[in-house]
């Protein structure tokens, strides 16, 4: 019997979890972040990453046997039923052992495997999913039925805290390959997220918040390039959807769940955008439409500086997005024509709003925060200010672009992001894979041209960031594109490996995308 199901069915089962299986459980809060997650990347502080931070922390790997994970000794026969199955797989490959062994005891009824064991499992696959990517391994893990059974396993939770780590787990299991079960996930799981939020009233925000990223990042995964069809109902319901939160007597507890839906009508903006020429006058309009709600409804000034940022993010990608090639064209044919077209029919009232944004001073915010949102709000005023004075501007923004966040790639080496377009997907990204992203990207190019923005000879905008490039099987780091695990032998190895990373990294990125830390 392997260590694991050592575990699953120790007498320790009967116990109780130190974490609260009931329906209002939100694990320990008191813990800072933890690094699984978000350590290695720059703050986006309107999102509460830490909840689930925590949560991870608490199930670590070292931690199972202390959470009571099982039920005791009457589950004997089926521990060795798993055992039976673990032994046939050993000499194939150690991470299947342990992938099937937590599907196939979370297939367990809960009268062997416990709600408090049921998180543990799903917080150990989690991890295991985000820190060993399953596109450079040689066994496919992403097929329908090990899908269906995720599915499952998020419909029949019992607690808040499995809800979170079955629809987190599920989401990133998904995305890390999702060739092979996008019918799937377009006709049964996507139509249920949307249904389920929608249900205001009976589901807690921070699940909400979590099924509105879960919603966004699979439609990022699967629509990306080849067709932007139903994208504007998407959007229209999620507007819907805050627009309905703004005006209830509690829009301040929902705040999770505006950031995310702010952050998914931006995700899927792009994904209209990358979907070809053919799209950029609807894009156009849809973009005239909304970004309107967003300055007229008290998003862009509200007193809830989250809700603020991210809207502001949000219109600060709706000017990069938007097509000025039109209005150029007749600039050029028109002395009289002033140069006036925008997103907005009043950029000015905007500019206003976002210098008083950028120097705001309020005894609610700690000097870190007013920092961080001073930064954040220029970064956006110098975006608006660019696109909506004139064509030279927005040229000389793109030779000069703005450094919005930055992505490491280890302890010492980060991808400077420098267009609103690739800081909307990096956000979904890092929402799936967390501190693990780097990994993720190396070992899978579908992952890495997702950051990467189209190229539509307009103004070359997006130059800078169009390098994202599939990376060669020397920057992964422990992972072969066969999927054989890589093993450096000895310190030479080791150093040329790094040489030549970094000179493959150079030559993509250039040296003012790849700095030392």
């Amino acid at each position: 019997m392997s260590s694991l199901e050592r575990r699953v069915f120790s007498p320790r089962a009967s116990s109780t979890s130190r974490m609260s299986s009931r329906s209002n459980s939100r694990g320990p809060s008191s813990r800072g972040p933890s690094s699984d997650i978000s350590s290695d990347f720059d703050s986006d502080d309107e999102f509460n990453f830490e909840e689930f931070n925590d949560m991870l922390s608490f199930y670590k790997q070292d931690q199972l046997s202390d959470v009571g994970i099982g039920i005791g000794s009457g589950s004997s026969d089926e521990a060795e039923k798993i055992s039976k199955i673990g032994k046939e797989k050993d000499s194939k490959n150690p991470l299947t052992n342990s992938i099937s062994e937590i599907l196939t005891s979370l297939d367990l009824p809960r009268t062997t495997v416990s709600t408090s064991s049921r998180e543990a499992l799903l917080a150990q696959l989690f991890h295991l999913i985000i820190s060993k990517p399953l596109k450079a391994l040689d066994v496919q893990y992403v097929t329908e039925f090990n899908t269906e059974q995720l599915i499952n396993f998020y419909n029949n939770s019992r607690s808040l805290n499995e809800s979170l780590l079955a629809l987190r787990t599920l989401t990133t299991f998904v995305c890390s390959d999702i060739d092979e079960v996008s019918s799937l996930i377009l006709s049964e799981l996507i139509p249920s997220l949307k249904r389920q939020i929608s249900l205001v009233d009976e589901i807690e925000p921070n699940l909400r918040s979590n099924l509105i990223l879960s919603f966004s990042s699979l439609l990022m995964c699967i629509i990306d390039g080849s067709g932007a069809y139903g994208m504007d109902e998407h959007i229209e319901f999620l507007f819907e959807l805050i627009e309905g939160l703004l005006i209830s007597e509690n829009y301040q507890e929902e705040t999770d769940v505006f950031v995310s839906a702010l952050y998914a009508i931006g995700l899927l903006l792009t994904l209209i955008y990358n979907n070809g020429e053919n799209n950029t006058t609807a894009l156009n309009e849809l973009i005239e439409d909304n970004l309107p709600r967003l300055v007229d409804n008290n998003f862009l000034e509200n007193p809830n500086i989250n809700i603020s940022k991210a809207t502001g993010k949000l219109i600060a990608l709706m000017y990069e997005l938007y097509d000025y090639h039109d209005y150029e064209i007749e600039d050029e044919e028109d002395e009289d024509y002033n140069n006036t077209y925008s997103p907005y029919y009043d950029a000015s009232k905007i500019i206003v709003v976002l210098k008083s944004l950028s120097t705001i001073s309020s005894k609610k915010l700690s000097k870190k925060t007013k920092k961080e949102s001073h930064s954040i709000f220029r970064d956006i005023l110098k975006t608006v200010e660019s696109y909506s004075e004139s064509k030279e501007s927005r040229l000389e923004l793109t030779k000069d672009p703005i450094v919005l966040t930055h992505s490491k790639l280890s302890k010492s080496r980060s991808i400077s992001v420098k267009s609103w377009y690739s800081y909307f997907r990096l956000f979904h990204l890092r929402w799936l894979f967390g501190a693990h992203l780097h990994d993720q990207l190396n070992c899978n190019s579908e992952l890495s041209n997702l950051i990467r923005p189209p190229q539509k000879n307009k103004f070359d905008k997006f130059s800078v960031d169009a390098d994202y490039q599939e990376t060669e099987e020397v920057e992964n780091e422990g992972y072969a594109d066969n999927g054989a695990k890589r093993k450096i032998k000895d310190k030479k190895k080791t150093i040329q490996i790094n040489n030549s990373r970094m000179e493959k990294f150079r030559r993509e990125f250039g040296d003012v995308n790849v700095r030392d830390e």
